[in-house]
């Protein structure tokens, strides 16, 4: 199968117009799928013709038995649509029956409806994953729109340093003033990461930031059982944003928690670098790296800033100043920690 058609549709579609890069895999029932990515922009239906026209020149030296049943060339996202899961609350039907009946009477009308790629999986946490991916998805102009206004934020900070006009202020304030608008639903629950960010860019309203901030933590405590929820983007502020709201236990649970997901979970199987996935010891090898310190968050910076209470204040330069301020939390008796800068060592 290698040999006689992966290699020559390879060597014939490689180079195709704005392709980045394929991959190719072969099944022990006789298909092969190959797999062809694209830069970002590139029109789907223009790249399928593209490759199918490709596939057409070599089909003619492909065994017989391929030229009779033919190559498909199918366009697909790299985005997940939708989610399906089938569950059996009677516990009369085990995951083997209920996969059986997705290949049987589900996939095929999701082909025929024109969803090129399918995927199944009995496994809870992998499901949990995908359900995850969907969130993110709904979640992308809301992350957008925040972070934006966040290198805004920036970009004044820097004209104040340089001396320089803020051209920034105006365009800052009316991104503002349109999230607000599309986004603040005091009646809409969303996830952690969504509430998060407006919250800790200061993009909430003075009035309604403690309403917003009990989303939060009522997302952990209740939904989520005192457990971790973010990815990657929300990470990045989880610990702080907790603590400045005054709720530094619930940042120490989630510090502090050795089962799933946690960062103690990777710990306890094993782990002495950060993973990709919360469940990365469960989770498909080829999306899940071992060594990925962005999941990692704001956890070591909490730990100076606000256990240890060793802060820069922003005021000054480089720790020229500190802001002395540790959390104090029941159960945490005491902090040990130090930091050396320019103008010495910092010690809690």
């Amino acid at each position: 199968m290698a040999s006689t058609v992966a290699v020559p549709l390879e060597q014939q579609i490689n180079g195709v117009e704005n392709m980045l890069y394929m991959q190719s895999s072969s099944l022990g029932s006789g298909t092969m799928q190959l797999t062809v990515t694209f830069a970002l922009g590139t029109d789907p239906d223009q790249a399928t013709i593209n490759v199918n026209n490709r596939v057409q020149r070599v089909l003619p030296t492909l065994p017989q038995e391929v030229q009779r049943t033919g190559v498909r060339v199918d366009k697909k996202s790299s985005s997940i649509l939708q989610a399906v899961i089938l569950h059996d609350e009677s516990g009369q039907y085990d995951p083997i029956y209920l996969n059986n009946y997705a290949l049987l009477n589900v996939i095929d009308d999701l082909k025929r409806a024109g969803v090129a790629c399918i995927y199944i999986s009995h496994k809870l946490d992998e499901i949990m994953e995908l359900a995850d991916r969907v969130t993110v998805l709904r979640d992308g102009q809301l992350i957008a729109t925040a972070y934006y206004y966040r290198m805004l934020y920036h970009m004044q900070q820097f004209a104040r340093i340089l001396g320089r006009p803020d051209d920034f202020s105006a365009l800052s304030d009316s991104i503002k003033s349109a999230f607000g608008r599309r986004f603040l639903n005091s009646a809409k629950g969303n996830t952690v990461t969504a509430n998060l960010l407006p919250l800790y860019f200061g993009m909430v309203p003075a009035q309604q930031q403690e309403a917003v901030f009990k989303k939060i933590t009522e997302n952990i405590r209740i939904q989520q059982n005192f457990h971790i929820s973010t990815g990657v983007i929300g990470t990045q502020w989880l610990m702080r944003g907790l603590t400045k709201y005054d709720r530094p236990d619930i940042a120490y649970t989630l510090a502090t928690n050795r089962d799933y997901p946690s960062w103690g979970y990777m710990v306890e199987h094993g782990a002495t670098t950060v993973w990709e996935l919360w469940n990365g010891n469960t989770a498909n090898p080829g999306m899940n790296s071992g060594n990925h310190v962005m999941l990692l968050g704001d956890l070591l910076t909490w730990y100076y800033e606000n256990l240890a209470g060793i802060k820069s204040d922003s005021a000054a330069v480089a720790f020229k100043q500190l802001i002395m301020k540790p959390a104090i939390i029941d159960g945490l008796n005491e902090i040990k920690a130090s930091y050396r800068s320019m103008y010495g060592l910092d010690k809690k």
